[in-house]
C-alpha cells in the first residue's frame, strides 16, 4: 500500500504545481489525477481480483464454494493472502513435475500429472501475505476442510490446500479414465 499512497501524493503535488503554474490547463491536471487513480486501481484491485476469479472459476464445481467462502473469511477477518493457482492441466503438472529434475530449478512437486489434486480441480495453493498469519490462514482452511500440504511426512507443501471428497488420487485418476466425468470434465465427485 505504500506505493499507492507515494503514487496518490506525487499526483497531488503535480496537480497543485498545474494549477497554480497555469490555471488554463486545470482540465489536464483533472484527466491526469483519474488516469493515476484509475491505473493505481487496475493494477492493486482489479487484475489481482480478476486473477483471484480465474482460479476459483477453474476449480472443481463442488469446491468452488468452498473456496470462495474461504478466501471471503481471510479477506474479512484482514489477513492478506496470494492465491496462486487451482485447477492444473496434466501438461502443466509434467512441467512442474520435471522442475529440478531435467529442468533447471528445485524439486517444487512430487506429484506426476494425474496425482495431484490440482488436476482434478481439488486443490488450491494460497500464502499469507504476512507469513506470521500462516497458522490462521491453516487454521481456518482446516476449519472449512481442508487438508494442508504443511503437514505431510514425506513433502511438505506450504501452500498447497485440498479437499479431497473422500477420494485418492488413483481413485480420481481412474473416473477420469472411465469418462465418469461431467460435461465441463470434471470428475464427477
Amino acid at each position: 500500500m505504500n506505493d499507492i499512497s507515494t503514487y496518490w501524493k506525487h499526483a497531488q503535488k503535480t496537480i497543485l504545481r498545474i494549477y497554480r503554474n497555469n490555471k488554463l490547463y486545470t482540465h489536464i491536471a483533472i484527466i491526469s489525477i483519474v488516469s493515476i487513480v484509475l491505473l493505481i486501481y487496475l493494477q492493486y484491485y482489479y487484475l489481482p481480483a480478476k486473477r483471484e476469479r480465474e482460479i476459483l472459476n477453474s476449480l472443481h464445481p463442488e469446491l468452488r464454494g468452498k473456496a470462495k467462502r474461504f478466501l471471503n473469511y481471510l479477506r474479512r477477518a484482514g489477513i492478506g493472502y496470494n492465491l496462486i493457482s487451482g485447477f492444473r492441466t496434466f501438461q502443466e503438472q509434467a512441467d512442474l513435475y520435471e522442475q529440478g529434475r531435467s529442468e533447471p530449478g528445485k524439486i517444487i512437486t512430487r506429484a506426476k500429472p494425474g496425482q495431484s489434486y490440482h488436476n482434478y480441480g481439488l486443490a488450491i495453493d494460497v500464502t499469507p501475505e504476512d507469513p506470521k498469519d500462516l497458522n490462521v490462514l491453516v487454521n481456518v482452511a482446516k476449519s472449512f476442510g481442508f487438508e494442508w500440504g504443511g503437514e505431510w511426512e514425506n513433502f511438505e507443501d506450504t501452500p498447497h490446500f485440498q479437499y479431497t471428497f473422500g477420494y485418492d488420487w488413483d481413485e480420481l485418476l481412474q473416473k477420469r479414465k472411465n469418462g465418469e466425468t461431467d460435461i465441463n470434465g470434471y470428475v464427477k465427485i
